[in-house]
């Protein structure tokens, strides 16, 4: 598995642009993390998952928006590049939610969190 790195410009980021690490998961999503602020795409890991729009993906989302801590932090990045569109939330957030609930790609998120 190849990680890349790649920079994406962006409206929807006070920097203009996304500075990401990125690898092709099983199934052909485009999963990333931010290399320089460490938000991760919870968005791809979601669609890595084969998780549907309306599924498990979208209510563990729910959940983390009701945690008033992860809550302020969560990022949603709509329009511009479709690859970087969709949640970013804080690394550790997202590892906890990927340990919980990523079993079955657990060694190809071992790109993001070792």
């Amino acid at each position: 598995m190849t990680i890349n790195k790649n920079i994406y410009n962006t409206s929807q980021d006070e920097r203009g642009y996304i500075s990401v690490y990125e690898f092709t998961s099983s199934n052909g999503t485009i999963v990333m993390w931010d290399s320089e602020c460490g938000y991760v795409n919870w968005t791809s890991i979601r669609k890595a998952m084969g998780w549907s729009k309306r599924g498990e993906g979208r209510n563990i989302m729910k959940e983390m928006e009701n945690v008033e801590k992860t809550a302020k932090d969560i990022r949603k990045i709509r329009g511009g590049i479709l690859k970087i569109q969709g949640t970013w939330i804080p690394f550790d957030d997202a590892y906890e939610a990927a340990k919980e609930y990523c079993y079955s790609i657990r060694y190809e998120l071992t790109q993001i969190f070792g």
